[in-house]
């Protein structure tokens, strides 16, 4: 089937959530049963022997499945801080695998400029898949605090992207190379409430929440003599309050970022309907939002675990166990397929409306590229459909005149079951573009082999698995040409299971 792209509208959920929030009304007040007003022979014969904690319980979980899902996306980027905390916290350490700027040497800041300074290895452990092709750099947004300036230098030799995602991890327009944005510019971001006008020649991002926050990605064409000149161009951003790009502040006051305490049980609900209570959900969502205010609750809704009775309590509990299974699945199972078993979404990151497949993202990568931006194809299985396994071995070979269609990079890179990359002390994890010892058969094709241990040929052309255990393969393709969208099964190629004589 050939897909455009370009045409492809999002999903419209609108029913679904509708009935999702409705039925949380229900929760918020401790599902209250009224039979008078249901029934007509309940309200003149009562009977207090009837007992519906059964069914109160079964709609308990169905509204606390729901109810997780919708909520997985802004409670992963609010739990997100405390993993950034504890990166900035190892990265203290002159030792330390993570090399941060120098804006982290006192801790970690809202609206706060931040830059990895080396590629992801395999000992800084952040999980959500990370690539080792780009250079990171994040700003973690509060603009509670004011309107903020980043000015970006110009980029004309390389691949770059600022993925700007908003509370709930939706992508928002990108400032990219892609789209020609390689001569620099100045970007004001505001919050919802923010009424004034942006100076002249700047662009406004007006954000529909205030805490949110971006990720950058610099190519580094080879980590080997590379690496100095993406660092320059990291220390050409700058990042400013509006009122100090004005001049009417000298210095930032900048607040420190706090960890969140994980809430557990029934207890998660409140603390991720304060989350939303605090960042609305805007566009269809928030019709949404305003739909439940109909039902006698808005967010400014009340939820007390404490007063919960017990079918209640077990059902959402019920459910929270529900939407982590859902979620984990999901993660692994993207709603398209190659012929070769690879799988992918053609929304990923823009679908902000489908709950669900937003919470799957949100488990998987956190914030993840437009599929314009970038193609992400994933596998855990053999072209035959097995489990990838670490005590097997296997290949994939790319024809000559199937080499992936990109306009700026792609690569191959392994990871083990917690999305991290794969252990190996050759700090090597897969294949790519950039690789310029990769070797070529005499045909033009690529071999790739897949085993744990360093084959006689050398790097280039391995991919690393574990000893044992499953693993996963992501196949990035970053600004991908049309005919990739068009024919995807026909640059997928089988992972193929080496069959030992």
């Amino acid at each position: 089937m050939k897909i455009n792209f370009l045409n492809q509208n999002a999903t419209n959920i609108r029913t679904q959530a509708i009935s999702f929030l409705l039925l949380l009304a229900f929760v918020t007040f401790s599902f209250e049963i009224n039979l008078s007003e249901a029934s007509p022979v309940a309200a003149t014969t009562p009977d207090a022997s009837f007992d519906f904690s059964a069914e109160k319980e079964m709609l308990a979980e169905s509204v606390g499945t729901q109810a997780y899902l919708f909520g997985a996306s802004i409670m992963t980027q609010m739990y997100f801080r405390n993993k950034m905390l504890k990166m900035v916290e190892i990265s203290q350490n002159p030792k330390s695998p993570i090399k941060l700027s120098e804006a982290a040497a006192d801790g970690l800041h809202y609206n706060e400029l931040i830059h990895t300074l080396n590629l992801t290895n395999h000992l800084m452990k952040i999980g959500g898949t990370p690539n080792v092709d780009t250079r990171y750099s994040i700003i973690i947004f509060n603009l509670e605090y004011g309107a903020q300036v980043l000015e970006v230098p110009p980029i004309k030799d390389r691949y770059f992207s600022i993925n700007i995602a908003d509370a709930y991890l939706g992508n928002k327009p990108y400032i990219c190379s892609r789209k020609g944005d390689v001569n620099g510019g100045k970007y004001l971001f505001t919050g919802p409430d923010w009424k004034g006008t942006a100076p002249p020649a700047m662009k406004e991002y007006k954000m529909p929440q205030n805490n949110f926050f971006i990720v950058f990605r610099i190519y580094v064409k080879d980590p080997q003599t590379d690496e100095d000149n993406v660092t320059e161009i990291q220390n050409q951003f700058s990042l400013n309050s509006l009122d100090r790009y004005q001049g009417k502040i000298k210095t930032e006051n900048l607040i420190p970022i706090e960890p969140i305490k994980i809430n557990k049980g029934v207890a998660y609900f409140k603390q991720m309907i304060g989350f939303m209570k605090a960042n609305p959900p805007e566009g269809c969502q928030n019709f949404i939002w305003n739909m439940f205010r109909q039902a006698g609750v808005g967010l400014d809704g009340s939820f007390d675990p404490d007063s919960l009775d017990e079918p209640t309590r077990r059902g959402l509990e019920k459910g929270l166990e529900n939407g982590e299974k859902i979620i984990q699945w999901r993660a692994r199972q993207r709603p398209l397929f190659t012929k070769s078993g690879w799988n992918y979404s053609l929304t990923m990151g823009d679908d902000v409306d489908d709950y669900m497949h937003r919470s799957e993202w949100a488990k998987k990568g956190l914030i993840v590229g437009s599929p314009a931006e970038a193609l992400f194809f994933l596998t855990f299985t053999d072209g035959e459909r097995n489990k990838l396994d670490g005590s097997n071995k296997y290949t994939i070979h790319i024809p000559a005149d199937k080499m992936p269609p990109v306009n700026a990079f792609w690569s191959i890179t392994s990871y083990g079951a917690d999305f991290n990359v794969l252990p190996n002390k050759y700090f090597h994890y897969g294949v790519g573009q950039r690789n310029k010892q990769m070797k070529y058969n005499d045909d033009g094709s690529l071999t790739f082999k897949l085993q744990p241990e360093k084959p006689e040929e050398g790097l280039w052309n391995w991919i690393p698995t574990p000893e044992s255990g499953n693993f996963s393969l992501n196949f990035r393709f970053y600004n991908p040409k049309q005919v990739l969208f068009d024919n995807a099964d026909e640059y997928l190629p089988p992972v193929e299971k080496v069959i030992s004589k």
